[in-house]
């Protein structure tokens, strides 16, 4: 008898273990809303490339607080882009040179998938490239 309860007792605990273990697997690949010092560590230093309907964008956020990228519209033209970057608060905000565009967003991150949040609503998203594999 104290064979079985021990053998049940083993068995729990891997039945534990392993549903543990898959609940923090599923965890960390949930999106994570960054904070202002997780954007200057995960995402400064680093390349955001995008693919949507309209056009794709690409840009490398140096470490100087400037960005530099290329835009490709739908027509197949490459437009030049650059411009600063700021973070303030848990927002990421960027300011484009020639285009007069700016604005800040919040970024949420799944594995290497990033979120730009716009007023609480999803508004790009982007795959992460580590440093700058694209020679911006």
């Amino acid at each position: 008898m104290r064979k079985i309860n021990h053998m049940l007792a083993i068995g729990l605990l891997a039945f534990v273990l392993a549903t543990f273990s898959a609940q923090q697997q599923a965890r960390s690949h949930e999106a994570v809303m960054l904070t202002g010092q997780e954007i200057l560590a995960q995402i400064i230093g680093n390349t955001a490339t995008s693919v949507g309907e309209e056009h794709g964008w690409s840009e490398y956020y140096q470490p100087d607080g400037a960005f530099r990228g290329l835009s490709v519209h739908d027509d197949g033209q490459e437009h030049p882009m650059k411009g600063k970057w700021t973070v303030s608060g848990s927002e990421m905000c960027f300011n484009y040179v020639g285009s007069g565009d700016s604005g800040c967003w919040t970024i949420s991150v799944e594995g290497n998938e990033i979120t730009y949040h716009k007023e609480g609503k999803d508004d790009v998203m982007a795959t992460l490239l580590k440093d700058n594999p694209k020679n911006f």
